[in-house]
Formats: structure tokens, sequence, C-alpha cells
């Protein structure tokens, strides 16, 4: 006698095949790209603010604090891009663009070139500061 889990009623071979699906839709909506996209200027943005802290006279408090909120925009950030496309008419809808007119091809091109700035001007900043 087989015993079915009340909450998932699929086979695994389905839910691998879900997985998959879900995981190639994410890429599709450069979910992935943005959450790293988002990381890297976090870490840009911290390490900015932490340069800056002791030359202004600040508390570290400060940094704390920036570091709640970017933490905090993380998912939503992650929802945005889910829901939301940016084409070259503004942001729209993603359900609302037909997948042939798509433009998240190019879309993820410019997040990769994105990441590239952010994560080179982080780590010269990193080791031109006293952190190398």
């Amino acid at each position: 006698m087989r015993v079915i889990n009340a909450a998932v009623c699929v086979s695994p071979q389905l839910n691998g095949i879900q997985m998959k699906s879900l995981i190639s839709e994410l890429s599709r909506r450069n979910v992935f790209r943005v959450a790293i996209t988002y990381v890297a200027f976090s870490w840009l943005l911290i390490q900015i603010t932490e340069t800056l802290l002791p030359l202004l006279g600040l508390s570290h408090f400060i940094l704390q604090i920036l570091m709640i909120l970017l933490a905090a925009g993380f998912l939503p950030a992650l929802v945005f891009s889910w829901v939301y496309e940016l084409t070259p008419e503004g942001i729209k809808k993603e359900k609302d663009i037909e997948r042939e007119k798509s433009i998240t091809h190019i879309t993820a091109r410019k997040l990769d070139i994105a990441v590239v700035v952010l994560l080179v001007v982080s780590m010269s900043i990193y080791f031109f500061s006293d952190g190398g």
C-alpha cells in the first residue's frame, strides 16, 4: 500500500519536472540575475559607507541600519523582477507581454554588465581602502 502525502499529491517525477520548469522560468525572468545584481550593489554600498563613516565622523550604527534596509529590500526586489519586465516602453507586467515580444535576453545582458561593473568597483574600493 502506498502512502500519499496530503500536501504533495504528485509523483516525484512530476516534482522534478515542475522544479526544472520553475528554475527555467526564474532564469527567463532574470530573477537570478536581479538577485546577483542586488547583492553586488549592496556590497558596493556597504563598502562605500564603511569607507566614508570614519571620514565623516559618523556612527557605525548607520552601517547597521543600511544593512537591515538592504536585507529587507532583497525579497521585494526579487518579487518585482518576477512580476515586471523592463521594456523600451517602460516597466510592464510580465503577463501583459507576449513571449515572442519579450526582451528578457537584452535585459539579462544589461544585468550581466551591471554585475561585472559593480564587482570591479567593489573590489577596487576594497583593495584600495584599508581592507586589502
